[in-house]
């Protein structure tokens, strides 16, 4: 008789079905000993192969960085304002672009990625002539070309190249606006060194893209008021 179908009967036979004879059981247990070693040896290997091989570690840095909010003249321009609106020209001190949406905005991480050659950094982006081979791709690839199933892609061209860098570093930060009205600029990167800089990059960049653009606008207004 095995001992679970002796606890199972001296369960039945006891007035407490709920009574458990423990030194059965850890008999039980003890007898399978070598059993629960080896899965314990096995899950603790995996798990120490999967932290030092395969997980990557994701480092944030952020910047903060506040917009003031310029005053408008108090001179009456009677009507000029409007005017130079319907003209296409924006008014000295417009506050009405959304800052998030400027960030965010395919233009400026465009310019960002062509300044910093960001499409040579793997993490944004991987050329498939660079993708290391192993032996399942290998495999992968003979089954492929055994079913008639290989057909060579066209090389990207540098458009097509920097608009995937550029949906890749999209994905790699995030922007908020904080209670005080200041701006929290989040980068997310596998290297602290390259996250910190990409993150002040970001932030120099756009208060200066942002700066051409303000003084830009107000010469063209007093052009136009000229």
């Amino acid at each position: 008789m095995s001992i679970m179908e002796r606890i199972a009967k001296e369960t039945v036979g006891s007035d407490n079905p709920d009574e458990i004879n423990i030194s059965d059981l850890v008999k039980f247990l003890y007898r399978g000993k070598i059993l629960i070693l080896i899965v314990t040896f096995l899950c603790s290997f995996m798990g120490f192969y999967y932290a030092y091989f395969f997980a990557v570690p994701k480092y944030q840095a952020t910047a903060i960085f506040n917009i003031q909010n310029t005053q408008k003249p108090s001179l009456n321009l009677d009507g000029l304002d409007t005017l130079a609106l319907f003209s296409g020209i924006q008014t000295i001190g417009s506050q009405s672009e959304n800052i998030l949406d400027q960030v965010n905005g395919a233009d400026f991480l465009r310019k960002v990625v062509e300044n910093e050659r960001l499409y040579l950094d793997q993490e944004f982006f991987i050329n498939p002539s660079q993708t290391e081979k192993n032996w399942l791709s290998d495999i992968k690839t003979y089954f492929k070309r055994t079913l008639g199933l290989t057909h060579k892609k066209p090389p990207l061209n540098q458009t097509e190249v920097i608009n995937t860098t550029v949906e890749a570093l999209g994905k790699s930060f995030a922007i908020k606006q904080t209670k005080n009205g200041a701006y929290e600029l989040s980068f997310f990167s596998n290297n602290a060194a390259k996250a910190a800089f990409l993150a002040n990059t970001l932030m120099n960049t756009f208060l200066e893209v942002r700066e051409e653009s303000l003084n830009s606008s107000n010469q063209k207004f007093l052009s136009y008021l000229q």
